[in-house]
């Protein structure tokens, strides 16, 4: 019991590190559209959908995080609270290797903070980092006012907003 506030004050040292550390990825072939999301917020393969239709793009790959127990959803990298090891670093490989690429878009459809979401949304690389406007401020460089629910809605406001960036 005694290491969880000091594995807290790790994560919040490797948030902090990435927040002042954080660069935009520039590769010129930037890995896809990338989504954080919360199970108990969203159904993580209508928000792939979605995204998928709206954008016209097929390399939408969704990170799902879990609070209690996990539903197996083949296509999706799947986490919980047991990612973060004992300094703040990730301990699973598959998202390991995700935060080595650079992204087009990261997404983050989450409402509820948690030291995971924050952690991997200023970790990982990508050229805009999307989300509410209500939500996380330190983590994006877009903004849209969308509730949690308004999955059509978000994603067409995005679709507007990146024809403008291009």
């Amino acid at each position: 019991m005694i290491f969880k506030p000091i594995q807290k004050q790790w994560v919040r040292r490797e948030i902090k590190k990435s927040i002042n550390n954080r660069q935009r990825g520039t590769s010129k072939n930037p890995a896809g559209i990338l989504i954080l999301c919360r199970a108990d917020e969203v159904d993580p393969r209508a928000i792939k959908k979605q995204v998928s239709k709206e954008l016209g793009r097929d390399d939408v790959e969704v990170i799902v995080f879990y609070d209690m127990a996990f539903e197996n959803l083949d296509g999706f990298y799947q986490v919980d609270k047991k990612l973060i090891k004992t300094f703040g670093k990730i301990a699973d490989e598959p998202i390991a290797s995700l935060l080595k690429k650079n992204h087009e878009i990261l997404i983050n459809y989450f409402d509820k903070e948690s030291l995971v979401l924050k952690l991997l949304s200023n970790a990982l690389s990508a050229r805009f980092k999307v989300g509410f406007a209500h939500s996380q401020k330190e983590c994006d460089d877009i903004y849209i006012n969308a509730g949690m629910d308004q999955i059509v809605h978000f994603t067409k406001e995005l679709k507007k907003l990146l024809k403008v960036i291009k």
